[in-house]
């Protein structure tokens, strides 16, 4: 018994992985670890307790800029497949629009001063 991919699948896969180890996967079914699902790009890391990993770069991100966070969520969804030009343009406008922000001021105010870290305001990065 093999697999045929569903809902994408093809897609995200050529994206994810080499081909022949997509073909071997989907050929045989065969269920695997999470050491070969690293090597095949299917995961990027691994961990004994993936809860407490998960809880700990959670509280690294509420810890950056929700503008940064926002920023960079919506420049790497416009721009992984675009060209160069569009990527490029699209870096330096998102830089403009978090640099004028408000957040931006508090971020450097907290990494200059980490015993007087302020507040970030709700995210104005649109």
């Amino acid at each position: 018994m093999g697999l045929i991919p569903d809902m994408g699948g093809a897609i995200a896969f050529r994206e994810l992985m080499r081909q022949d180890h997509t073909l071997e996967m989907a050929m045989t079914a065969k269920v695997i670890d999470c050491e070969k699902a690293k090597e095949y790009g299917l995961v990027t890391k691994i961990a004994e307790d993936p809860f407490a990993r998960a809880y700990e770069l959670a509280l690294e991100c509420i810890n950056r800029s929700p503008d940064i966070l926002a920023a960079n969520k919506k420049l790497y969804h416009n721009t992984w497949w675009s060209t160069p030009g569009r990527a490029l343009a699209l870096e330096t406008w998102y830089q403009i629009k978090v640099m004028m922000g408000k957040n931006q001021r508090v971020a450097v105010k907290r990494e200059r001063n980490p015993d007087d870290k302020p507040a970030y305001i709700n995210r104005q990065f649109k």
